[in-house]
Order: C-alpha cells, then structure tokens, then sequence
C-alpha cells in the first residue's frame, strides 16, 4: 500500500521537477493537500459503500493510497521549496542559506544516509515533526479556517459502527500498512457550498480508542446492516476529538529570497 503511494507521490514531482520552476515546491505542496483530501474523501466513500468483495473495499483502498502520495507530496513540496532547487548560482553563502528553521515545537526532519569512508547525503525531501504530540505531521485546513500541522496517522475515521443502531462510529487502519498503531485517527471532511479560493475539505482528528472485535455495521440508506468485517482491516474506538488550538498554527507568504 505505501509503495503504491511512494510511487504516484515521486512520479507526480518528477513531473513537477521536470519544469525546473523553483516556485513549483509551493505548487506541490497544495496539490498534495488536495490530493490527500481527496483520498480521505474517497476512502470514507469506500468505507460507506461496504463489503470486501465489492467495490466499495476496493474504492476504500483506493484513497487511502491517493492520501499517503498526497501527504508525500507535501513533503516533497515542502521540502523543493526550502531548497530553492539551484540557489541562482551566486558565491554568497548567506544567499545559499535555507530560509527554513525548526520552530520551538516543530521541527524540520532530513534523513542522512552516512557512509563508512565519511560520506554523507541528506536527503532533499524534509517533514515536520511535532515535539509534544512525538507524531510526524502534514499541514492541513482545520474546521477553523486556519492550517495546521495535524499528525500524519495511517488510520481513519469511517461510515462503519459497532453498534446495531450505527450510532456509534469506528476508526480503521490497514494492517499491511502499519502493526503499531497510530495514537491518533484523522478524518477528512468533504466542504460544501465552498467559493473559489476556499480549501474543498477539512481535517478532524481524534484520539486512539481500544481496539473493537466485535461485529461491524454500515448504513444502506437510513437501515443499519451488519457488514463483512474486511480481513486487511483493524477497528478501534474514537476517542475524543482535539481542538484546533491543540496543533501549530501555519501561515504562507510569498517572500523574494
């Protein structure tokens, strides 16, 4: 599942590379948003469709793939534009200097492969990472109207509930993605009645809950059904859900470096 995400999100900025524009960073990292709030969409769709067999898993698997490549996208996205992709070849090492920096909670992460002999290669592509909540993180639009840097989880609220009046709703992860389980669910929420320069969707996010073995529902309408519990999937409580203020606040400029 994360290789098929792996390789849409670097076919994607190998496209976007290829223009050689240094701008584009920014350019892929609202794609990436876009694209991981699309794949939250989709996989709540899945999810409501039901059944294993049918397309609805399928549709399920679907976006939970197009939102990891859209979350590595950010990454990419972030990362192209810390790097200026050239630096316009002036001497002057200020000029070379990265405009980014860890703040007091976040802090910007670079995977260094270190070789025997002394070599040493940081890796162009950086992620956030949030000190206090000890969770790797993406930027993303909060029902607030402010961007924020939301822990990066591998487990999603659905439309599935554990109980038979589907009252109460389930988060879910898959196993092939990931056996330690995430200490937080995320959930995309699709916006309607939006104007043009509007984000289209909005990011929840909950606490862990315990993990559910029992039967699963789905609504088909307005009837709550019993549903096929997939076998590539785990459920879990929602527990309660974190406040806008509990993430860092972002803001974007456009500066002349």
């Amino acid at each position: 599942m994360k290789l098929k995400a792996t390789v849409i999100a670097g076919l994607i900025a190998a496209i976007v590379i290829s223009c050689g524009d240094d701008a584009m960073g920014s350019v892929m990292m609202d794609a990436g948003n876009a694209l991981a709030g699309m794949g939250g969409s989709m996989a709540g769709a899945g999810a409501s469709g039901g059944g294993t067999s049918g397309g609805g898993g399928m549709l399920a698997d679907a976006g939970q793939i197009i939102r990891d490549a859209g979350e590595m996208l950010v990454d990419a996205g972030m990362a192209m534009s810390n790097a200026g992709h050239g630096g316009g070849g002036g001497s002057d090492a200020s000029a070379q200097e990265s405009p980014s920096k860890s703040g007091t909670r976040i802090e910007i992460r670079q995977t260094v492969q270190s070789g025997m002999d002394g070599t040493r290669y940081a890796y162009p592509f950086a992620s956030y990472y949030d000190t206090k909540l000890k969770s790797a993180c993406s930027l993303n639009m909060m029902s607030d109207s402010t961007k924020r840097c939301t822990p990066t989880a591998s487990a999603f609220t659905t439309t599935y509930f554990s109980d038979a009046n589907c009252q109460t709703r389930l988060a879910y992860f898959f196993t092939q993605c990931a056996q330690v389980v995430p200490p937080y669910f995320s959930e995309s929420i699709a916006s309607t009645g939006q104007t043009c320069a509007s984000n289209p969707s909005y990011i929840r996010v909950y606490h862990a809950g315990a993990e559910y073995s029992g039967n699963i529902y789905s609504l088909s309408g307005t009837t709550c059904l019993a549903t096929t519990r997939p076998a590539t999937w785990r459920y879990f409580a929602l527990g309660s859900e974190m406040a806008s203020s509990e993430f860092v606040e972002f803001s974007e400029t456009s500066e002349t470096l």
